[in-house]
């Protein structure tokens, strides 16, 4: 089974004893033991216990894959998880209160935050000169002028 992860270092998977597996639908598999891995540039090539053969691997094709969380390895302070970020609150450098995180995507160059108030939404590219800080507070940003005014007005205008 190949395995595309989400972050940049797929050799991370040989560490995991089980993974479960997600369906586009959201159904659940049990916990599938990794048999074997091994790294082909950034994709990981599993051999899942229980699929044995071709055919039962074409039917995994395009699910998710979840780790159990207290198998992640720590992150360093430059590194964070998204699960991590999802409802926490955001602030400006001000201290002034913009959100909650509600979900992150990613644009291929980098991540983004889509920051919810009750009045507006607001995507937020993760990068160090916008993400100044992260702690159990909250995440606190330093937009270029004019970020938030582009997202509140093309909600209002769209």
């Amino acid at each position: 089974v190949k395995i595309y992860p989400f972050s940049e270092q797929p050799e991370n998977i040989r560490a995991y004893k089980h993974l479960v597996l997600v369906s586009q639908k959201g159904e659940l598999s049990v916990p599938l033991k990794i048999d074997q891995c091994r790294v082909q540039k950034n994709i990981a090539v599993l051999r899942l216990e229980g699929v044995t053969s071709r055919e039962k691997s074409e039917k995994l094709v395009g699910m998710g894959v979840l780790i159990d969380r207290k198998d992640l390895p720590e992150t360093d302070d430059n590194s964070y998880y998204w699960h991590a970020l999802i409802g926490q609150d955001v602030f400006l450098n001000t201290g002034e209160p913009i959100g909650k995180v509600d979900r992150l995507f990613s644009n291929g160059a980098q991540d983004i935050l889509v920051v919810v108030s009750k009045d507006d939404e607001y995507m937020i590219p993760v990068t160090k000169s916008i993400v100044v800080n992260f702690s159990g507070e909250g995440l606190v940003i330093n937009p270029p002028p004019g970020l938030l005014d582009i997202n509140a007005e093309t909600d209002k205008q769209g």
